[in-house]
């Protein structure tokens, strides 16, 4: 499997409250020690961290789905900030297939020089987005369980979850 994102099954306590942004607020509901996401990247997983990962990197997300589905060519830089998913992604899409040439620099596992070693994937678009829309529906599903009090807008990822017209290869 060339690219695939497994979304696992994590769990969401509390509420939220004061929290002011997207990111915040996943970091708030999630704990250190739930089920981790996977990035599959040419047979490599690379773990996402809910907490510490995803609640920083879903912005970027977000930016790149509705970014590879605006135009049928295009193409834009990722710099993933988590410390512990750290790469560099040039991603270039023409009509129907995505390229990603990534610079991986840091990730749970220390499996940098391996990912290094295979940078690059090239995926149908559909293909590309759907794995995406799957970590999108499942942060805005726990979003949306723990947003009981709280004026956090979630119309955004609503917006992009949308855009995708299918499943994840894991979940169809």
């Amino acid at each position: 499997m060339d690219f695939a994102i497994q979304v696992s099954n994590p769990s969401s306590v509390g509420g939220i409250e004061d929290d002011e942004s997207i990111g915040e607020a996943l970091e708030t509901i999630f704990s250190l020690n739930t089920e981790s996401a996977f990035v599959i990247w040419n047979h490599l997983y690379v773990p996402l961290n809910y907490k510490c990962d995803v609640s920083l990197i879903l912005e970027d997300v977000v930016f790149l789905v509705e970014t590879v589905s605006a135009s049928q060519n295009g193409n834009t830089t990722i710099h993933w900030p988590s410390s512990t998913f750290r790469a560099r992604w040039e991603v270039s899409w023409k009509e129907d297939n995505v390229v990603v040439e990534a610079r991986w620099e840091s990730v749970i596992g220390d499996i940098e020089s391996l990912l290094n070693q295979h940078p690059s994937i090239s995926v149908p678009k559909s293909a590309f987005l759907s794995e995406w829309g799957e970590l999108i529906k499942t942060c805005l599903n726990h979003l949306r369980i723990r947003n009981t009090s709280s004026s956090l807008d979630l119309t955004r990822l609503e917006s992009v979850l949308s855009l995708v017209s299918e499943r994840g290869t894991l979940y169809r």
